[in-house]
């Protein structure tokens, strides 16, 4: 279940994402590759309205481990 999360997140490419990367763009552009999929982790949990131990609790991690993959 966590694979297909992480899929889905991944391939996220709803009008958030790409407003997010237009109005950020010099920062995006700047992030290491784990910033970027943490960005986008906290997107994707952000616009389901998923709280953090809510999202830790659907795939089986800790709200820590959560937390550290969305801060890169």
């Amino acid at each position: 279940y966590f694979k297909a999360i992480f899929v889905e997140i991944l391939s996220f490419s709803s009008k958030i994402v790409r407003r997010f990367i237009t109005k950020y763009q010099k920062a995006v552009l700047a992030m290491t590759p784990s910033e970027h999929v943490g960005s986008r982790i906290k997107l994707y949990r952000k616009h389901k309205h998923l709280t953090l131990e809510e999202f830790s609790k659907m795939i089986s991690r800790s709200p820590s481990t959560v937390s550290k993959y969305e801060s890169g």
